[in-house]
């Protein structure tokens, strides 16, 4: 008898670890339909395949919310992270899933993770210029001032990065700090100027940013502006 209760449990073990190594595979190749099948059958959902990626992060990505819901009632963490310390609410971020997203406020998910570079869902949205994404993560919480380890902040990046629609998003939220500046010295003006966006410029000119603040090489937005030879910038910035 006990004989076989061990060839038993050899064999359920091998069963399991079998559905693991499924599980992992599934992830790895974004088959959501395997992870649909798969799920509990056992394993641990939680279970994260190559860099830490889980199968809620991988829902997440694909906006499966029914995927989602499952495995959240199967117990998976909605606050686990991968090995670059980012989230699941980061990977809805990164592609736009705003339903993902609510789906993981409504079960504790923190909105204001930071991962390894110091960004937060909000500035991974932000980078990639979903504006949906951006504005809903505001409505429920996300801080608008965040600054990643190069002290920039999501005004910062989508200035950067001429996101029109982010930046008149994030400058009419009345607890946006306007005047925040990164590690050079620069605040979101100076950006603008430096890329060239006139229509940031002006959006930022119109919320009442400081003009005069020089950044850690004396310049001015102006004095950029007047060096790059932006003649209509220049004549924004000497209204």
């Amino acid at each position: 008898m006990c004989g076989l209760t061990a060839l038993m449990l050899i064999g359920g073990l091998a069963v399991a670890d079998q559905s693991t190594a499924s599980w992992r595979e599934a992830i790895n190749k974004s088959d959501v339909a395997a992870l649909h099948q798969l799920a509990g059958t056992g394993v641990d959902v939680n279970t994260g395949a190559r860099y830490g990626k889980t199968a809620l992060m991988l829902a997440a990505s694909k906006g499966d919310i029914q995927l989602m819901h499952r495995i959240i009632a199967l117990g998976a963490d909605v606050n686990q992270v991968n090995r670059s310390s980012g989230n699941a609410m980061m990977y809805a971020a990164q592609y736009g899933q705003r339903q993902a997203a609510e789906v993981l406020i409504q079960h504790g998910a923190d909105i204001n993770h930071r991962a390894g570079k110091g960004w937060s869902a909000l500035m991974i949205a932000v980078l990639k210029g979903h504006s949906t994404m951006a504005d809903f993560l505001l409505e429920n919480g996300a801080d608008p001032n965040v600054r990643d380890v190069l002290g920039w902040t999501p005004l910062m990046r989508a200035a950067d990065a001429g996101h029109q629609t982010i930046v008149n998003i994030l400058v009419n939220r009345p607890d946006i700090d306007l005047n925040s500046r990164n590690q050079h010295g620069q605040n979101a003006l100076h950006i603008a100027t430096i890329i060239g966006t006139t229509s940031i410029v002006t959006a930022l000119l119109d919320r009442g940013i400081e003009v005069n603040v020089a950044d850690s090489d004396g310049n001015t937005p102006l004095a950029i502006a007047k060096l790059k030879g932006k003649t209509q910038l220049v004549k924004l910035l000497q209204r």
